[in-house]
């Protein structure tokens, strides 16, 4: 099996760095199954984070591109690199191979583990975003407890370390005293992959769910059981089942 984990933005341009990007392919390949082989790309354009409605369309047409391609080029399933899942609907009309969101494998997860959970994100500007984008996936009543921002620009996350450890056990004491939560999902890849969800759940005795992992292994479980998403609620544009563009 061969997965590719698409960053939907020039990340190696970006002050993360095509470092950063090696480093969460090793940590991905580390948890796949054996026989799971996962590499890295990111796009040829597109923002270097994406914090803003803006900045999620802005990347979807370099990373439709990059997974056409992918998929000619022999991979078996893609994983967005991207907690809002940008784009997912449309990868999923032009491609035939599964896609795996992190938003929508966290969020489904998590909803499996508790009653009610809260996802904790970095910019304020992000938790309306979220919020709406559950309700488009068919949340299911007041199971989301809340969104909440630490309030940390992506770029910065790995600047401080002890300082992002302290507002992100803070944010979660809030989601669990405060709205209730009884499980928490980290709305965004960068603090996905800064390694505190499993700290988070000794710390505070509830599931903590690490998106990039439940994406990595919904992609491999649809790969594994011949899984991908349906035809009739994902179709080719018309335009190319016509031999047409589609633009």
């Amino acid at each position: 099996m061969k997965l590719l984990y698409l960053i939907p933005g020039r990340m190696r341009d970006s002050a993360l760095g095509a470092a950063e990007m090696e480093r969460r392919r090793a940590i991905l390949q580390s948890r796949a199954f054996p026989g799971t082989t996962v590499d890295v790309a990111d796009t040829q354009n597109g923002p270097a984070s994406i914090e803003s409605i803006c900045e999620e369309y802005e990347s979807i047409p370099g990373t439709v591109e990059r997974a056409v391609r992918a998929q000619e080029e022999g991979y078996d399933g893609i994983i967005l690199g991207c907690y809002a899942d940008p784009g997912i609907d449309a990868l999923r009309e032009m491609l035939t191979i599964p896609v795996a969101g992190p938003f929508e494998s966290s969020c489904f997860t998590a909803l499996t583990l508790g009653h009610r959970f809260s996802i904790v994100t970095v910019t304020p500007d992000m938790c309306p975003v979220l919020e709406d984008e559950f309700e488009q996936k068919g949340g299911a009543g007041r199971r989301l407890a809340s969104v909440r921002a630490i309030d940390v620009d992506v770029l910065e996350i790995g600047n401080n370390p002890e300082l992002l450890r302290e507002k992100t056990f803070a944010a979660v004491e809030r989601c669990i005293r405060e709205d209730g939560a009884d499980t928490v999902a980290l709305g965004c890849i960068s603090l996905a992959f800064a390694g505190m969800d499993r700290e988070i759940e000794e710390r505070f005795g509830i599931p903590c769910v690490n998106p990039i992992l439940t994406a990595l292994k919904q992609c491999e479980g649809m790969v594994h059981t011949g899984l991908s998403h349906s035809k009739r609620a994902y179709a080719l544009p018309r335009k190319l089942r016509k031999g047409g563009n589609p633009a």
